[in-house]
């Protein structure tokens, strides 16, 4: 009788935040449990709400602290665990983890090991930021020698990974929706009658970061009603994050300004 190899995958993430990337990985490893017969493990360099919801959908999870061990002390105990787990695959997420899984996949017997790539990077590094840019060849090196794909959320961000990695390393995989907990967790829309009474809505969804320049949304909102009260529109912004309370005041001086 013709036997299965259950596939095992560790997942090696920083769990600092719950955001994009974060938020696609629970969601994948709930995915691989539910629906494949893959075996799942993750270790995660941070506590935080990540770690907290993948325990409470019964995953194992370890957890190397990098306010408590240096990456040398991290590395030798991610060796010990991929020895312990013996996975097929070790799949890693994000330019700390990429290093360090990769080399522990190498020293492990040189063991399969792929990377999502979840964004582009957000900042070009300038010339003086020597120790960043040795992190950054030091990404650029494990991707390209030591693993085996290099996964791209987008067709617009593969096209920018060839511009480091060979194009048939890489393959473009979109980021899944779990569309049960959606309809479980998320409510209604807004019950305020001006918003539904509003024929267009545009919105924005991401962490209240710098990055994700939100205040151009509310400038280019509030340019938009200004010169075009005629239009039957409203703006939401859905996230949360360090510049809420900026973002806030910014909405209330505008507000104030147009009287709106």
């Amino acid at each position: 009788m013709e036997t299965h190899h259950r596939v095992s995958v560790l997942h090696i993430s920083s769990g600092d935040l719950w955001a994009g990337a974060e938020v696609q990985l629970f969601t994948l490893a709930n995915a691989l449990k539910n629906h494949t017969p893959t075996h799942v493990t993750l270790v995660l360099f941070n506590h935080g709400v990540l770690e907290q919801k993948l325990r409470n959908s019964g995953f194992a999870v370890h957890v190397l602290d990098e306010s408590q061990l240096n990456g040398l002390q991290i590395l030798w105990r991610l060796i010990k665990i991929i020895r312990k787990v013996q996975p097929d695959i070790v799949h890693t997420h994000r330019t700390k983890e990429n290093i360090l899984g990769s080399c522990a996949a190498f020293f492990s017997g040189n063991l399969p090991s792929l990377r999502t790539a979840h964004g582009a990077a957000e900042f070009k590094l300038a010339w003086h930021q020597l120790p960043k840019r040795l992190i950054h060849f030091m990404d650029y090196f494990c991707g390209r020698f030591l693993q085996k794909k290099i996964i791209a959320v987008s067709a617009d961000l593969a096209v920018k990974l060839e511009n480091a990695f060979p194009r048939e390393k890489i393959d473009v995989i979109e980021n899944g929706v779990d569309i049960d907990a959606l309809l479980h967790d998320v409510s209604p829309a807004a019950t305020l009658s001006s918003i539904q009474a509003s024929t267009l809505k545009i919105g924005i969804a991401g962490r209240l970061v710098p990055v994700k320049r939100v205040d151009l949304f509310i400038e280019a909102a509030a340019l938009l009603m200004q010169s075009r009260p005629d239009l039957d529109v409203s703006f939401h912004i859905y996230g949360d994050g360090p510049l809420r309370n900026t973002l806030e005041n910014q909405l209330a001086a505008l507000n104030q300004k147009q009287g709106t």
